[in-house]
């Protein structure tokens, strides 16, 4: 018998634990990730033995469990999962599978598919940092545009008592975008980022503010597990020519010093975020495999 119970901020220290020394580079098993979405995704946990057993709601699907994390004997843990799943009437999904574990889950599951629209783009920080490559020349023109435009603009660490000021900020963000996404999602963004707001400090979160005197441009918010940077809050205001890759660029540079890359999370299938995350030139794309295919 597994006993889940639902997943909190207080589980995310303990739950680092487990896979800051594995090659785990999908945002999904980021233990802030899962808690910053934990109102979308409905969370639980076990810890358990030797292993970590998760599972959620996946919209769509159903319920999904996480392959176990830790060391011990995988085929039975799965069997145990199973167990759960057939007691409360679920039918049985695996997701996320990480690379790393692609080739052990796939000898004890008929299928795993790759589902791209949830696959995490990996950056290097350094590259980010100062745009120096070729291949983002046009990069470097929209920061030195910026930064002529906007001569008062600076940027700053991220506080508690910053939240009234992003708070405004993402209201003139989803007036912006209210093409690109309906309302629901707005409310989720806010929720998620309200989440990194209240434990910045418990969970040890880190990030800047752009702006100046008079207005905020860009928001960025991340937390660290090993040489990984994840980026959960990555928001500028479009309208404003060079605010985004200005603000990537100074999340880069207070960055590149605790981390060797940046994890820009996932597009969910939307392909305006896809053509601005791949145009930062991701060192690769991390496959996101699961035993259902949507």
């Amino acid at each position: 018998m597994i006993n889940f119970h639902k997943y909190s901020f207080l589980d995310c220290k303990k739950l680092k634990r487990y896979i800051e020394n594995d090659d785990y580079w999908i945002c999904q098993y980021n233990p802030i990730w899962i808690f910053v979405w934990s109102d979308y995704y409905k969370p639980e946990i076990c810890f358990r033995h030797d292993f970590v057993f998760i599972r959620f709601m996946m919209p769509d699907v159903g319920m999904c469990y996480y392959p176990p994390l830790g060391k011990g004997d995988l085929k039975q843990a799965i069997e145990d999962m199973e167990e759960d799943a057939k007691e409360k009437g679920f039918d049985f999904y695996l997701a996320p599978v990480a690379e790393s574990l692609y080739p052990y889950v796939s000898k004890l599951s008929d299928k795993l598919y790759e589902n791209r629209n949830f696959d995490t783009y990996i950056c290097s920080s350094d590259s980010l940092s100062f745009f120096k490559e070729k291949e983002y020349k046009e990069k470097r023109k929209l920061c030195e545009k910026f930064e002529k435009q906007h001569r008062d603009a600076v940027y700053k660490p991220i506080k508690k008592e910053d939240f009234g000021l992003i708070l405004e900020f993402i209201t003139d963000w989803n007036q912006e975008h209210s093409d690109q996404y309906n309302t629901p999602y707005f409310y989720k963004q806010l929720n998620m980022i309200k989440k990194c707001m209240d434990h910045l400090y418990e969970l040890d979160l880190f990030g800047i503010i752009l702006m100046d005197e008079k207005k905020v441009y860009g928001v960025a918010i991340a937390s660290l597990i090993g040489n990984v940077a994840t980026l959960h809050v990555n928001l500028s205001l479009d309208s404003i020519p060079g605010a985004a890759e200005e603000l990537m660029q100074c999340f880069a540079r207070t960055t590149s010093l605790k981390a060797r890359y940046i994890s820009l999370e996932v597009d969910s299938g939307d392909l305006v975020e896809r053509k601005k995350k791949s145009s930062y030139k991701p060192l690769k794309l991390e496959k996101y495999y699961a035993t259902f295919n949507l």
